[in-house]
């Protein structure tokens, strides 16, 4: 048997193996944008055994402890169809997030990548978020920006302080963000405070923003 008909062999009977068992995705990519108040995302990637043998799914890998994959079942006979879920918990987490799950199977070939792509808005973003005054200077009001996510309807609803001695004001701009002025007590001993900004989101349990003052 010469080289050329020992190529033109392995090519065929690699074709024949690759079309054996082979599952075709309707998307290997989920997109998503969070809601507020929203804390994790389900993706569901749905696919067909589009090949002539069965095909088992063997493992199921993230690259992030975040990601959770989950498989009713690992051996989908030809034409049968089946799907994956991958649950995303954001944590604290903001921005752009890209994650991927690899799945690998009994077939010959790199494991499926399937694609995360998840945008988590910074709903309140406070600037800066620890004010400190040191003894024996100025005990002026020093002021925390708050910029809210106002095209999902943030708002903050309440100041809650933690000490009385740090007085505080509150003012929302035309832009429908906020200053918090804070004011230290004028002895300017040595203390600490917190101030709680709380939110409208979510509206069974509203999530607080701390801003830590102090005098040291």
């Amino acid at each position: 048997m010469n080289i050329r008909l020992i190529s033109l062999s392995l090519a065929l009977l690699c074709g024949v193996a690759s079309a054996a068992g082979s599952l075709a995705w309707e998307s290997k990519l989920f997109e998503h944008t969070a809601k507020p108040g929203e804390e994790r995302v389900t993706a569901t990637f749905h696919f067909t055994n589009a090949g002539t043998a069965p095909v088992e799914i063997l493992n199921l890998r993230a690259t992030c402890g975040c990601t959770v994959p989950d498989l009713k079942k690992r051996v989908y006979e030809p034409g049968e169809s089946g799907e994956i879920d991958v649950v995303f918990t954001y944590g604290s987490r903001t921005g752009e997030q890209n994650l991927r799950v690899s799945v690998f199977t009994d077939q010959p070939g790199q494991p499926e990548q399937l694609q995360l792509v998840v945008n988590i808005p910074q709903m309140v973003e406070l600037s800066p978020r620890i004010v400190y005054w040191r003894r024996g200077e100025p005990m002026e009001p020093r002021t925390v920006r708050i910029n809210v996510a106002k095209e999902h309807g943030i708002v903050i609803t309440q100041v809650r302080p933690h000490n009385n001695a740090f007085a505080h004001r509150l003012e929302e701009d035309t832009s429908g963000n906020y200053t918090l002025e804070i004011t230290p007590p004028s002895d300017g001993e040595r203390q600490m405070g917190r101030f709680d900004l709380v939110s409208n989101f979510p509206e069974d349990n509203p999530r607080v923003f701390p801003v830590f003052v102090g005098i040291r």
